[in-house]
């Protein structure tokens, strides 16, 4: 009996070490050192690192007392009113293993920059899962706007949001987000701060585009043109022989390296899956990809001891 539990527990052992082992949890990764507050349409984001989940299936809120922030939900391409979990955002990526996205808001019924994040998983999302209390930050009281535009690119287009964030050497300042199909945005600042450079990220936090200046006044920053380049490789695709071509991915997408018994998500610019990839797609390396707008696209194999995501083009 002794002998037949101690190769058992080897067995559970060497099953466990295939994949990379993550503490449940959530937490804020970035929050700005001022929040605009002003009126109900001022524009907010945070960073949230979500790791070890027992379910993708999640839902979150970030609220203050009976009042929240509205957070934009991509699928519906609305900002959230309702306080029902079951009628927010679904958190992006996979929570399971871990996940790093951009949460943005109107400032909505939430008058304060004290708030907290909680999510509820599926597919009830009655009782409360994590909770975060945002790091604390400035309300923004005399105010100045950099404004500007984006351009999209065959990379990065602009049918979805961008998260603008404004920096003072290393110290991130202000953070606002910009209109899909116009690429319109304002970044309100705190006077007496002065801003020396624009960054522009995608909702999971890809970097597109950053600008270089010196503003301490209200001023408009122009055009800001997002990258056309999307890097291909890395050291986790030398690493692991992980081929995605052609570069830009037509009808299908040829894939390599992946042992085909493993789960395989398919997830858009914003970090919301699409779809889950069957085992025979992966197995034949073909994954069809006729069907998608033209734009930047994620693969995440669940298996993979790295716990990375692999980035495809859609002409």
């Amino acid at each position: 009996m002794k002998r037949s539990f101690f190769l058992l527990a080897i067995c559970v052992f060497l099953l466990a070490s295939d994949r990379e082992v993550y503490t449940q949890s959530a937490a804020v990764a970035m929050r700005p050192a001022y929040t605009d507050i002003t009126d109900q349409a001022s524009r907010g984001a945070v960073l949230m690192k979500l790791a070890g989940y027992s379910s993708s299936d999640a839902r979150y809120r970030i609220f203050n007392g009976t009042s929240q922030y509205s957070c934009w939900n991509p699928l519906t391409g609305t900002f959230v009113t309702s306080n029902s979990y079951s009628s927010g955002p679904a958190v992006a990526g996979d929570a399971t293993s871990e996940s790093l996205f951009w949460v943005v808001w109107l400032r909505g019924s939430n008058n304060s920059t004290a708030a907290t994040y909680r999510d509820r998983l599926g597919p009830d999302y009655s009782v409360n899962y994590q909770s975060a209390s945002l790091p604390s930050s400035e309300p923004v009281t005399s105010p100045f706007s950099l404004t500007g535009k984006l351009k999209g690119s065959s990379v990065y287009t602009l049918d979805a949001r961008y998260v603008i964030l404004a920096w003072e050497g290393n110290t991130f300042q202000s953070v606002s987000h910009s209109d899909p199909v116009t690429g319109d945005f304002a970044v309100v600042c705190q006077s007496g701060v002065a801003i020396d450079r624009l960054e522009v990220r995608a909702l999971n936090n890809e970097i597109c585009a950053g600008i270089s200046g010196s503003w301490t006044i209200s001023s408009s920053v122009g055009e800001i043109v997002l990258s056309d380049v999307l890097e291909v490789g890395g050291k986790e695709v030398r690493d692991h022989k992980v081929l995605l071509y052609p570069v830009p991915a037509g009808e299908y997408l040829n894939i390599s390296g992946f042992s085909g018994t493993e789960a395989m998500g398919l997830y858009n610019l914003a970090g919301v899956k699409i779809r889950d990839i069957a085992k025979e797609e992966v197995s034949e390396g073909m994954i069809h990809t006729g069907g998608l707008p033209s734009g930047v696209y994620f693969l995440r194999g669940s298996g993979r001891p790295d716990g990375k995501v692999y980035r495809f083009v859609k002409q």
